[in-house]
């Protein structure tokens, strides 16, 4: 979703920083190697015993975490970041871009992690894996049971030329409680 919105802004000549965009297909085929079935998105979603339910979280953030990326995604990840280092970047945001986020029914902003000032390949890979494992947060899946998803969430990741900003901030186009 974040990928598209930016795309469509670029498209409509807004000023928007180059960038790139993991699939959640990436994310679904990484995390389908080696988390088990009931550790995967969909197979948390009943939840558990607070308590232990964090604790299977934070190990299965952990294995996330260390999980092999496929030759073939590990060169297009060092291929794009060095095609936007020789457009200018001085550095990357790793955001994360999970399913849950910019829906009609629920808005997910905030849930997930974002890394700044990425600079070399290997803190490229850590930080894609970093995003993903944020989908494991128990907030997380809370909000998505709470908001009744409809399908299990997933997550992109977009790989975008950093903006050194003064300020920042986010914005609601709409009213939250309301709509």
């Amino acid at each position: 979703g974040k990928a598209q919105g930016l795309a469509a802004l670029a498209r409509a000549g807004f000023p928007v920083p180059p960038a790139f965009a993991l699939h959640s297909s990436v994310f679904d085929e990484t995390v389908a190697s080696v988390l088990a079935p009931d550790e995967r998105p969909e197979g948390l979603a009943r939840g558990g015993a607070q308590a232990d339910f964090a604790a299977r979280l934070e190990r299965i953030r952990a294995i996330v975490r260390r999980a092999p990326l496929p030759p073939a995604l590990l060169d297009e990840l060092r291929h794009a970041r060095a095609e936007l280092e020789r457009g200018g970047a001085c550095g990357l945001a790793v955001r994360s871009s999970s399913t849950l986020e910019d829906q009609g029914f629920a808005s997910g902003a905030g849930l997930h992690t974002s890394i700044l000032h990425v600079t070399s390949d290997e803190a490229l890979e850590a930080a894609v894996r970093e995003c993903w494992a944020s989908l494991f947060e128990p907030r997380v899946l809370t909000y998505a049971t709470s908001h009744r998803a409809r399908r299990a969430p997933s997550m992109g990741v977009v790989i975008q030329q950093l903006v050194v900003a003064e300020t920042a901030g986010a914005m609601f186009t709409m009213n939250p409680l309301t709509g």
